[in-house]
């Protein structure tokens, strides 16, 4: 049947089992030959397959998603899983562990920004450090059938950024890694850029002299009209309610 014979691709291809960096389509089919048995249109057929899944992975996604035999659909996860995903996903690690030094670094003035990947849980996370305990963190989670399947995105912290901008920050990336043929850190960088926007210029609060809210994870976002000094909201509406007045803390301007 359709199962039996997708399993079989990767059964009778030594190319699908042996994959690495350096495979290329060229060198695959010079290989193969010109196809005159059964055996050699199964090689074909794999190596071609292969240089989709390399090349244009969101168009395998597309192609994986549009399927509607049951039998087709598991035989093509079972076979990439096995023989195709194991290699793809060693080379994004391995181009992750490459140039994560240069996604990590700096957000504004004070924040420093990291990139960790773990191949063994096929995870990649990018923490932005903004001070003692107050961290936001991405967590791009690769499917073991990749790249068949999506990407998943979650934020595990959420300090420092209103939840409607974060959801729409989360399913800009979500799309990118579906539909785009870039890597991880391309969806990590867009991440960061982010980031950099919204961190940009940010002062600690007067108050409580902190960047985070202890209250309620927000920044520093109500600013003084006449010294321009920035206030989280519950520090300043609490600073109203125990001074009795409206004026700014700082330069007691009237709010």
């Amino acid at each position: 049947g359709s199962s039996a014979a997708a399993v079989g691709l990767g059964k009778a291809s030594t190319i699908a089992a042996t994959a690495t960096d350096s495979w290329d389509l060229t060198t695959a089919l010079a290989n193969i030959g010109l196809p005159t048995a059964a055996p050699k249109w199964q090689l074909l057929a794999a190596a071609v397959y292969r240089a989709v899944l390399h090349l244009l992975p969101a168009s395998a996604r597309l192609w994986f998603s549009d399927l509607r035999d049951r039998s087709l659909t598991s035989a093509v996860e079972v076979y990439t899983t096995k023989y195709e995903s194991p290699a793809l996903l060693a080379a994004e690690f391995a181009v992750i562990k490459r140039d994560s030094a240069g996604s990590s670094g700096e957000v504004g003035a004070n924040y420093n920004f990291k990139v960790k990947a773990s191949q063994a849980a096929r995870e990649v996370t990018a923490v932005l450090e903004i001070e003692d305990g107050a961290t936001l963190v991405l967590q791009v989670k690769l499917p073991a059938a990749a790249p068949l399947k999506a990407a998943e995105v979650e934020c595990k912290n959420k300090v420092g950024i209103r939840d409607a901008r974060l959801r729409k920050w989360l399913l800009s990336i979500a799309v990118f890694l579906r539909n785009q043929n870039q890597g991880v850190l391309d969806a990590i960088s867009m991440w960061k850029a982010n980031l950099e926007q919204e961190f940009a210029g940010v002062q600690p609060c007067l108050i409580c002299y902190s960047v985070i809210s202890a209250a309620n994870g927000q920044l520093p976002r109500l600013v003084c009209n006449q010294c321009s000094v920035t206030f989280h909201p519950a520090c300043l509406y609490k600073w109203f309610r125990s001074s009795g007045k409206s004026t700014c803390p700082h330069c007691q301007a009237p709010w």
